[in-house]
């Protein structure tokens, strides 16, 4: 029998020669289910049982004649693939059933899972893009294309393997972006689109490969459908570093600074009728009960909350930082705000080159002693550099 090749990524198939046999030729589920959790488990012995309850037995029917009237039918099934062999493919042994290694064949799980191993000991960049590329294209959708998600097993696989195809993509479009391929990220982010939709990670490559190239329309065009796309599905709108790209677009490609009170608006703005109440992990909601008990006790002892605002601006008007410049200042910024702010403070991104803070101190005299010691550390990290850091701040309770 000639080489088989398996596709377990997206709709799952079965090829051999020019005969490709899927579960979108044959509807019935069950029957492909069967087939896919043999392939899942090759290498294993599967009971009666366990691929009855893998496959949905109906309560009342007997286990042994379901799994026995559904294999039957898979192996006539594979009887498509044009050889007698094909019937071989599932085989019996004390009981359990199994899918048949010994049988020439290709699966597109392995070729993954060997490519990404091999782009992490890749030394060369354009050797490990090589092969980072091979595995996201051999990545056409999701594992079993999200069967069996109440197997734990397959269900941390399913979850896993989404998980290492958005790193994957993450770390060849970082790569992409520095060797000027945009173009090819482009078409390599809509790929992934179409895989996922809601995964931010590729609209912001797409959007940001447009603005490199100068296709301010066109990331336009991107912007407002990945609004529109996360407003309709989760009520919220693109995240922080997307919507820096949509401001950057705006300004016409100059680097555009907001002012605190602008940020300040942009936080306190009055809820929409279909707000829903925030839902996080449990770690996050641990740490902003704990802000809110600390800061609480802050304000009722000194009255005064503070929304500070960080800027890395360039020393002149005439200079244009380069984005690797402004990039690497925001993360020395990062690492000087988290250890200079109190533990009971809370600071976020706001764009490429701001960060805002909330800091419950109302001293004046102590939050100018904070910035000061920011700014400092900032210029020493960065002297050499043709940037400066401007630093803002409001009361937060003031009126807007």
């Amino acid at each position: 029998m000639e080489e088989l090749k398996i596709t377990t990524f997206g709709t799952f198939s079965i090829s051999c020669n020019d005969i490709v046999i899927s579960e979108r030729d044959n509807r019935t589920k069950k029957i492909w289910k069967l087939i896919k959790i043999l392939v899942a488990n090759r290498g294993k012995k599967l009971t009666y049982e366990e691929i009855s309850r893998a496959v949905g037995r109906r309560e009342g029917v007997d286990s042994f004649l379901f799994v026995k009237t559904l294999l039957h039918r898979a192996r006539n099934t594979l009887e498509y693939l044009g050889h007698a062999e094909g019937r071989n493919l599932i085989l019996q042994d004390d009981g359990c059933y199994f899918w048949n290694t010994k049988i020439k064949q290709t699966v597109d799980e392995d070729i993954f899972c060997r490519c990404i191993k091999d782009a992490k000991e890749a030394l060369d960049g354009k050797e490990k893009l090589r092969l980072s590329l091979d595995a996201l294209k051999l990545y056409k959708g999701y594992y079993l294309d999200r069967a069996f998600e109440d197997i734990p097993s397959i269900a941390d696989a399913i979850q896993n393997y989404h998980l290492l195809a958005i790193k994957t993509f993450e770390e060849a479009g970082d790569y992409m972006l520095s060797q000027s391929m945009q173009e090819q990220l482009c078409d390599l982010a809509l790929r992934q689109i179409e895989i996922d939709p809601y995964q931010e990670v590729f609209h912001y490559y797409l959007i940001k490969a447009c603005v490199d190239l100068g296709k301010h329309e066109r990331a336009l065009t991107y912007y407002n459908r990945v609004h529109e796309l996360f407003e309709g599905k989760f009520k919220v709108g693109p995240s922080d570093r997307i919507r820096a790209l949509h401001r950057y677009i705006l300004s016409g490609g100059r680097l555009d600074f907001d002012s605190v009170n602008t940020v300040k608006k942009e936080l306190l703005k009055p809820l929409s009728d279909n707000e829903k109440p925030l839902f996080c992990d449990y770690g996050t909601f641990g740490l902003i009960c704990r802000s809110a008990y600390l800061n609480e006790k802050k304000i009722r002892a000194r009255g005064r909350a503070n929304l500070l605002l960080f800027t890395i601006s360039p020393n002149s008007e005439r200079q244009t930082p380069g984005e690797s410049l402004i990039k690497r200042a925001a993360k020395d910024l990062k690492q000087i705000l988290s250890v200079s702010l109190s533990k009971s403070d809370i600071y976020t991104s706001y764009s490429a080159a701001q960060f805002v803070a909330l800091v419950c101190d109302g001293e004046p005299s102590s939050v100018s002693k904070l910035t000061d010691n920011i700014e400092n550390a900032f210029h020493s990290l960065n002297g050499s550099a043709s940037l400066r850091l401007l630093v803002t701040f409001t009361d937060l309770t003031d009126d807007l």
